[in-house]
């Protein structure tokens, strides 16, 4: 954009305009001073309202208003970040603000403005505008924070409960997909298994060894093997027992059956004797 010119001019060429020979026309003039004729107009225009020859805005009153206008701008347009702003209502500051900053950015809107109105530094904003997120890694971020919430307020789901239960909140995405973002960021169900270090040593074993690792029989009834596993419920501790005779080659679902009504108290000796002979 050209520079505008000095005011000086603009009022001595006005002056000859004005005190023109008769006859003369105004083209000529401006081309004299090498500007157009329009620009002529529009000086001689200006300067019959600044006299109070014409009505119109004089510069005095154009200054006056120039700040209302321009906080009225300011207003407008933090209106408008607050109404765009609403989509991302309940997110967390930061990175997720982002994308809507360069949004509004590219619309016209000072990054100063929005950064003020969500209350974040600029600094990190740019920093993240030299380098940012792709779609892809922004589409992983709202599902991890969906499997998030899901586990925080249900922690004995497994990962595809918490894939149900972020596909409601409309992240849909793929049980593989859920597993991979909960093994990544190690978030298990509450019943699993404890997750530790695969190199911590084995601790002594609880009883001699009678049986020297030989878990097979001849005949029947000659070894039984047997093994319990505790497990915690919200009624108390479940203890399950397993029992096997050690010439058979498996353990059949009686026998499960049999063990669970061990653990809950029910002690039959004539069932459990009658189940594990079948």
């Amino acid at each position: 954009m050209p520079k505008p010119y000095p005011k000086e001019f603009r009022d001595d060429v006005v002056r000859v305009a004005r005190n023109r020979e008769p006859g003369q026309q105004l083209k000529q003039i401006a081309a004299d001073f090498g500007i157009s004729e329009s620009c002529l107009a529009g000086w001689l225009k200006a300067a019959d309202v600044e006299d109070g020859a014409k009505p119109g805005i004089t510069n005095e009153q154009s200054a006056d208003n120039a700040e209302p206008r321009k906080r009225i701008r300011l207003l407008e347009q933090e209106n408008e970040v607050l109404r765009r702003g609403l989509s991302l209502a309940g997110e967390p500051a930061g990175k997720m603000m982002y994308p809507l900053v360069r949004e509004l950015a590219a619309d016209g809107i000072p990054v100063a403005v929005t950064c003020r109105v969500f209350e974040i530094a600029r600094q990190p904003y740019y920093r993240w505008l030299a380098d940012p997120v792709t779609n892809a890694e922004l589409e992983q971020a709202y599902r991890a924070n969906a499997l998030f919430d899901a586990l925080r307020d249900d922690p004995e789901f497994g990962y595809r409960f918490l894939a149900d239960e972020a596909a409601e909140a409309g992240q849909q995405m793929a049980s593989r997909t859920a597993w991979r973002i909960c093994s990544i960021n190690k978030w298990w169900s509450s019943f699993g298994k404890k997750r530790g270090a695969k190199n911590r040593r084995s601790g002594p074993p609880v009883h001699n060894d009678l049986v020297e690792r030989n878990f097979t029989a001849d005949s029947p009834n000659a070894l039984w093997l047997t093994d319990i596993t505790e497990h915690h419920t919200g009624e108390g501790k479940l203890y399950l027992c397993a029992i096997k005779d050690g010439r058979s080659q498996g353990t059949n679902a009686t026998l499960l059956m049999s063990s669970f009504s061990f653990s809950r108290g029910v002690w039959n000796p004539r069932v459990l004797r009658g189940r594990l002979l079948s």
